[in-house]
């Protein structure tokens, strides 16, 4: 869920939500249920609920950005994110976005995992 409303399409086979279209820089916070909300929620959250809360109204700009890579010096990763917010007493209006990148790390870069072990 998103602020309180279901996200998804119905009547459509896709039963999952793909959250990683929410930019991360818009999201206030996350609320969990664990238990069964079917109560509030209706009969889909009879194993709990997670609901994303956006940000509201948001002044300013926020630029927010990442570099990193793992400890074996592979798997460089990167993430930059930019979010503008401008409010007057007619309204508001809110922009973000995010990019992320990160490089693959193979299976043959790990001793441990570089050759196949057969029974």
């Amino acid at each position: 869920m998103v602020d309180g409303h279901r996200v998804g399409f119905v009547g459509t086979t896709a039963d999952a939500t793909d959250v990683n279209q929410i930019p991360f820089n818009m999201i206030d916070h996350v609320e969990v249920l664990k238990e069964g909300a079917g109560a509030i929620y209706g009969s889909d959250a009879i194993g709990g609920v997670v609901n994303f809360i956006t940000r509201k109204n948001y002044e300013g700009v926020e630029l927010t950005g990442d570099l990193g890579e793992t400890t074996h010096a592979d798997g460089k990763h990167g993430q930059f994110g930019i979010l503008f917010g401008s409010t007057s007493d007619k309204g508001g209006i809110e922009v973000g976005g995010n990019y992320f990148k990160q490089e693959a790390v193979f299976a043959g870069r790990r001793d441990y995992s570089k050759y196949a072990l057969y029974l």
